[in-house]
């Protein structure tokens, strides 16, 4: 009778059709699982070193199949097309996340696109009034808005801007914002800049529209040349929706004029 062989051989071939079996199963997960996982932040250089991890791993798994009794050729080459199809498949990802990250950016720019339109008026003939904004935007080259300065003449600041300055009256100033982000803070001035001969003091009156919305300004009397008025500041909140706040000194005024408008036509 042959004796029997009781050597104990734990890797075989039985062995590696179990593991090439869960692997391959795994594999297969993955590719399912890779068009729903989206790495972002921290965890997005977590989740690359352990794809790479799992990529080393494999390349150790096919290196052993091959140096197995019998060469396991045929699951080695499986596990290279495993492999390859894995590559492929974190081309497209990464491919993805870029188109992702382009379309955020898009959007975002889209929903700066918030115009604000600020006009300044005066009936008073010859008179230079004019009428300045100054957000808290920043520019790309970290540029701000110069400080209001009412001996002088200024102009837009940014891209987008657009200022039509009337220099004798009656006439009327415009200024026009495209882009007002959420958290923008954009302060309004009025300048009585020249009177031109003209020795009556001047009332400005002005108003703004955002989104066909029309809100009033404060009415202000300037009497002096190269003098200005802070009216208030544009508060622009994290829906997009804006809010006016007046100046303290023109707050009482201005509420009771906002008052007065709400109230009912006189019965006849």
């Amino acid at each position: 009778m042959k004796p029997r062989n009781r050597e104990v051989n734990i890797f075989n071939m039985s062995l590696l059709d179990v593991l090439c079996g869960a692997l391959g199963a795994f594999c297969f997960m993955m590719l399912v699982l890779f068009p729903f996982w989206k790495p972002g932040g921290p965890n997005a250089v977590d989740a690359e070193k352990k794809a790479q991890e799992l990529m080393q791993q494999m390349e150790e798994l096919k290196k052993a199949v091959a140096n197995s009794p019998g060469g396991g050729g045929d699951i080695a080459q499986k596990l290279g097309q495993l492999q390859q199809r894995m590559q492929q498949q974190q081309g497209e990802l990464n491919r993805a996340m870029r188109d992702l990250e382009e379309s955020k950016q898009k959007v975002q720019q889209l929903e700066i696109r918030n115009p604000i339109e600020v006009i300044a008026m005066w009936r008073t003939a010859k008179h230079d009034v004019d009428i300045y904004l100054q957000s808290n935007y920043v520019g790309a080259n970290k540029h701000r808005p110069a400080d209001f300065d009412p001996t002088k003449k200024q102009g837009q600041t940014f891209f987008g801007e657009g200022y039509i300055d009337c220099s004798s009256g009656p006439c009327s100033d415009i200024w026009t914002i495209r882009d007002t982000p959420a958290g923008g803070e954009i302060k309004i001035y009025y300048r009585f800049f020249q009177a031109n001969g003209n020795p009556e003091p001047v009332l400005i009156y002005g108003y703004f529209l955002n989104n066909g919305d029309f809100y009033r300004l404060p009415m202000v009397e300037m009497k002096t040349e190269k003098t200005g008025a802070f009216l208030g500041t544009i508060f622009v909140k994290a829906d997009y929706k804006i809010e006016f706040k007046p100046a303290p000194e023109y707050a009482a005024a201005y509420q009771k004029m906002i008052d007065a408008e709400k109230q009912p036509p006189p019965q006849k």
